[in-house]
């Protein structure tokens, strides 16, 4: 860029740099020359004004540059009055708004991030990346490459792999994962924040509360509602004194208004003023609503409960100003201790509030039998639809005629019942049994009766709905026994061939002896031909009242008529033979074999069980006993049972292995789908002659002919369990759970053969899944933590076992037998006899079937067999 010309130019006269930007003049000792000091003296020389030539331009009279410098003194002072403004503000302001001191606090903090926590920080933007290299370390952590040989070698030398601790940091890793997915607590910071903004929201929201009710208040003073809101805004912003202001202003505004003075007497109440107060605020209100129901009852309530006369006075004075209204009456007659004047009140209530059934109700219970007759008898013209007009009068019956019949109560419930459905709408409207449980509750029972009964004749024709009544008879007998039995005799009148609503019926009686020989006897005569009912009626006479004879008696009279029952045959041996009358029950074994020989299979078993154990008792010789099993053979020769219990009799009370291997041999091709007799072969030949080949040959040919059974793949894997191969015995378990995955027996030999406790949880879980918390796996997760000597968390284990299937006797014996190790003494008693009452019905378990079914333990109760199961278990 060339050098512009005038630069070079000399400057033109009188030209001042900068004066056309607004400069202002100076002189320099260059215009001046040496700076001198001239002596203050007056040479008498002439004048010489300075100020000629540019400055005289600027001096003070030039009145357009005064007002310039006015205007640059005014924008100079605005501008210095605004930087003071700012200086002001920056100090007042709080130093949290100052973003250097607000996070001074969260920067210390940071001290305390290690190195893995910065680490783990995301970085903002990088979300497709990182998701990028996520999935390329997956897959090179998913890559595998064969190891050198030089490696395996020395891994051979080197230390055994800790899997435990490999396990352990899976379970770990596992717990870590499950605490990331349960939602994160909020911090005390965030809580406070958020509750510090509900208050200011609550706080607004009530400042503009009070502006819309000023102006309600305003636009309407004479209407209650809005003064009512105002005073529970004030009392909701803690602001009693405005509320009781509020209060006082409301009531001289709105003074008729009954709400406005509750209201009043309310919040000082609850500002904890004085009972005198607010009494005088309930007589205020009274002299303006003297017709006030609400303002008497709390003018009463506020007089203190010592004080009877007082309260009198005020319920004398309501009644005064409101004399048809009940509750007063009630009250009053309440305040009084004579019975003979709270009679003459209770007659001048119901003369006032004839349509009031409490008030007549108080009258007949202070009345005499022949007065609350005709009591009840002048309501019925009144109130003949109200149900419990009739239900007193059935209860009076009951109370004054003890020996009343039923049938007579009934005809007046059912005649009651139609007074009543003549006013409701239907029948079903009216819920009896309340009725009938509250007559149960004050001891009723026979308008109890008499409610049930009409009840259900009278609503069956209306609903139809037996298994509706059944469902409430079984509500009822949760806390209402008498009702539910009730009603379940009013349904086996209407129904009595129905054999489970017998059983109910029997079930709800029991305690009841006589009550319950009533109901047996009328359920054998109305179904004869129904042998459960004998054997109910004889057990519960043999146990429950101890009366043998009565039994015996019953079942004699069952079997002339049903003599072809054999479970009553086999009832009345059992009578016998509990009660070690052992030759009385042969003969009737023979008695019931001489009718039955070739018709029952069962009653030849029981009778060789009996022989069996009366060869222990050395009663028999073993000749009579194979003698009575070829019979039964004989006649029944395709009964496995008879074949397994021949093989029995050879191998336990002949002590004859060689002849119980042939019966086996040959019962096995007679009944080739019987699973007991194969299993039985296959431990004879490895218990008895040694031979595992034999008995592995035989339990396969037993699959080849039985492929559906899982109990035969349970005792491969025993076989090989007790052969001592745990890795063949594995193998075979995990192709029958592959074949049968939900069988549990085949689960519990897959559990009991995992050795290490960190592996058992979760098959605990796939077991319990697959076998829909058997009560088989129950028992074994119970006895695998009772091997690890965990005893209370077994019985946690064998409880469930016992709630799921009660009819398991193995998880009893384990329960029995856990308690007596924890030393739970009356807990052990109490399953005792819980085992003795379900002994018949208890039909499950490998062990106690063992027990339960050896000839030695015949008659052996439930509770001796529960302990002998516990013992050997």
């Amino acid at each position: 860029m060339s050098r512009p010309a005038f630069l070079d130019q000399e400057a033109p006269k009188g030209y001042v740099a900068g004066v056309g930007r607004g400069a202002t003049g100076f002189t320099t000792s260059a215009d001046t020359g040496a700076v001198r000091i001239e002596d203050d003296i007056d040479d008498g020389g002439p004048k010489i004004d300075d100020d000629s030539g540019l400055l005289a331009r600027r001096g003070k009279g030039d009145a357009a540059e005064e007002e310039a410098d006015k205007i640059y003194e005014d924008i100079e002072r605005r501008l210095s009055e605004k930087k003071r403004k700012k200086n002001e503000q920056l100090v007042e302001k709080p130093p949290s708004d100052d973003p250097v001191s607000q996070f001074v606090d969260l920067k210390r903090d940071l001290s305390q991030v290690t190195r893995d926590q910065w680490a783990a920080l995301p970085e903002v933007g990088d979300l497709t990346r990182r998701n990028k290299r996520m999935r390329l370390l997956e897959k090179q952590q998913q890559r595998f490459y064969a190891v050198p040989d030089s490696v395996l070698t020395g891994l051979g030398s080197s230390q055994a792999t800790n899997f435990a601790s490999i396990s352990q940091g899976k379970d770990k890793l596992l717990s870590q994962r499950l605490d990331e997915l349960l939602p994160q607590a909020q911090t005390t910071t965030d809580a406070i924040e958020e509750q510090d903004s509900d208050m200011d929201s609550q706080i607004a929201d009530v400042n503009r509360t009070r502006l819309v009710l000023n102006s309600l208040r305003r636009t309407a003073p004479n209407k209650a509602s809005s003064w009512i809101a105002s005073i529970r805004v004030e009392e909701q912003a803690k602001n009693f004194s405005a509320a009781k202001r509020l209060a006082v202003q409301a009531c001289q505004k709105v003074p008729q208004s009954e709400e406005v003075w509750l209201e009043s007497i309310r919040i000082h109440q609850k500002s904890l003023q004085s009972s005198y107060e607010c009494k005088t605020i309930a007589n205020s209100g009274l002299k303006f609503n003297p017709k006030s129901l609400g303002l008497w009852l709390k003018l009463y309530d506020l007089e203190s409960n010592s004080d009877t006369l007082t309260k009198r006075k005020v319920l004398m004075r309501a009644i005064e100003n409101l004399p048809r209204v009940p509750e007063l009456w009630k009250k009053l007659v309440q305040q009084e201790e004579s019975a003979e004047e709270k009679r003459k009140l209770a007659l001048k209530a119901v003369e006032l509030c004839q349509s009031d059934w409490d008030l007549r109700r108080i009258l007949v219970s202070l009345s005499d039998y022949k007065e609350s007759k005709s009591i009840l008898n002048e309501a019925r013209k009144i109130m003949g639809g109200n149900p419990q007009l009739w239900i007193t009068a059935v209860e009076l019956e009951e109370k004054h005629n003890p020996e009343v019949s039923e049938t007579k109560l009934l005809s007046m419930m059912k005649k009651g019942m139609g007074e009543v459905s003549k006013v409701e709408d239907s029948d079903a409207n009216t819920d009896w049994i309340k009725y009938a449980m509250a007559a149960e509750d004050e001891n009723y029972l026979k308008t109890c009766h008499a409610l049930a009964k009409a009840a259900f004749h009278t609503q069956l024709e209306v609903l139809l709905d037996l298994p509706g009544w059944i469902q409430k008879a079984q509500d009822a007998s949760i806390s209402h026994k008498n009702t539910a039995k009730f009603i379940y005799q009013a349904i086996v009148e209407k129904f009595p061939n129905d054999t489970d609503i017998w059983l109910l019926l029997f079930e709800s009686s029991k305690g009841e002896m006589p009550t319950l020989v009533q109901h047996y006897k009328h359920a054998i005569e109305l179904n004869p031909r129904e042998e459960l009912f004998r054997l109910m009626y004889a057990k519960d006479l043999w146990k429950l009242a101890g009366d043998v004879d009565g039994a015996r008696s019953v079942l004699i009279s069952a079997n002339n008529d049903l003599p072809q029952s054999e479970e009553i045959w086999l009832a009345m041996a059992k009578l016998e033979i509990m009660n070690k009358r052992y030759k009385d029950a042969g003969v009737i074994f023979k008695r019931a074999l001489d009718e039955k020989a070739k018709d029952s299979p069962r009653i030849w078993y029981k009778y060789v069980h009996y022989q069996r154990y009366m060869y222990y008792n050395k009663e028999v010789s073993s000749d009579k006993i194979l003698e009575a099993v070829d019979e039964a053979l004989n006649n029944f020769p395709q009964t496995s049972k008879l074949h397994l219990q021949k093989s029995q009799i050879l191998m336990s009370d002949i002590n004859d292995p060689q002849k119980a291997r042939s019966a086996l041999s040959q019962a096995v091709k007679i009944c080739p789908q019987s699973v007991p007799l194969w299993t039985s072969l296959s431990q004879l030949e490895e218990v008895h002659f040694k031979s595992l080949l034999k008995a592995r040959s035989t339990l396969d040919l037993a699959l080849l002919k039985n492929p559906d059974s899982d109990l035969l793949w349970v005792h491969k894997v025993q076989l090989e369990v007790r052969a001592g191969d745990a890795v063949a015995a594995s193998q075979i378990c995990s192709r029958a759970l592959q074949k049968f995955p939900s069988s549990p027996m085949l689960w519990v030999q897959q559990l009991s053969l995992i050795t290490k406790s960190s592996q058992k949880k979760n098959s605990f879980l796939d077991a319990l899944q697959k076998t829909n918390n058997s009560s088989e796996v129950l028992v074994e997760i119970g006895r695998s933590f009772y091997m690890e000597g965990k005893y209370s968390k077994a019985e946690q284990w064998f409880q469930r076992a016992v709630d799921a299937e009660s009819e398991n006797g193995d998880a009893w014996s384990w329960l029995y037998k856990v308690l007596g190790n924890l030393g739970k003494s009356d807990r052990r008693a109490e399953i005792s006899k819980k085992v003795d009452s379900l002994f018949d019905s208890i039909s499950k378990g490998v062990v106690w079937i063992k027990c339960k079914k050896d000839p030695k333990n015949l008659t052996c109760s439930g509770a001796e067999i529960l302990d002998t199961t516990a013992r050997v278990i």
